[in-house]
């Protein structure tokens, strides 16, 4: 890793229709290095190799820094990323869903994995709240949580939206997050950071 991007943090680079994130692993022996563009191809679902070839085609005019970044790597993995309009129903008789197969979205506020245990703590609590009457425990669940699965959805395809912001959308960007104190940006993100197992069955489980 290059000796001035060696910083014990996460760290986003965004830029129009591409952006890139690193963050230390293993004390800072190793690296991760993510990078996301708007493909020129037609997208389906799978992983497959990628090649620095493809990246740098992406990632032409970034700037010096991060861009020092594209020749480190030995391998590249490639995936298409998606996600799907909320849906009003997960449950059919005694089966419902829970994390991705009840509300896929993209990774731009690293939730997915975090919904799926909201999911799986809220469900857990809905059914000995209901008695293990698992209809009305479903019926419950449902009510808690896919309000708040959608909002964390759509404010994954917003964040997608502001770091790959152009033009005029990226004046915008800039201005609303200048002056703004760590406290502001903190504050803006109770609603997502803050939910608490102990009011999991609550409309507002971050208060």
């Amino acid at each position: 890793m290059p000796q001035d991007l060696q910083v014990n943090a996460p760290v986003v680079w965004a830029g129009p229709h591409c952006h890139l994130v690193h963050y230390p692993l293993r004390g800072g022996k190793q690296y991760n290095l993510v990078v996301t563009f708007h493909s020129r191809e037609q997208e389906t679902w799978g992983v497959r190799e990628g090649s620095k070839e493809e990246v740098l085609s992406y990632f032409e005019g970034i700037h010096p820094l991060p861009h020092q970044m594209l020749d480190r790597p030995t391998s590249w993995k490639r995936w298409a990323t998606a996600d799907r309009d909320p849906v009003e129903r997960w449950s059919f008789g005694r089966a419902t869903l829970l994390g991705d197969a009840a509300h896929p979205m993209t990774q731009y506020v690293a939730q997915g994995a975090c919904q799926a245990l909201e999911d799986a703590v809220t469900l857990g609590a809905a059914v000995q709240a209901a008695d293990r009457d698992f209809a009305a425990a479903f019926e419950l669940y449902e009510q808690v949580r896919i309000p708040r699965t959608a909002r964390v959805l759509y404010a994954a395809r917003d964040m997608g939206r502001v770091y790959h912001a152009k033009g005029v959308d990226r004046l915008v960007r800039n201005s609303l997050w200048t002056g703004r104190t760590q406290a502001q940006f903190y504050d803006a993100l109770q609603w997502l950071h803050g939910w608490r197992a102990d009011k999991c069955l609550s409309a507002t489980p971050w208060l």
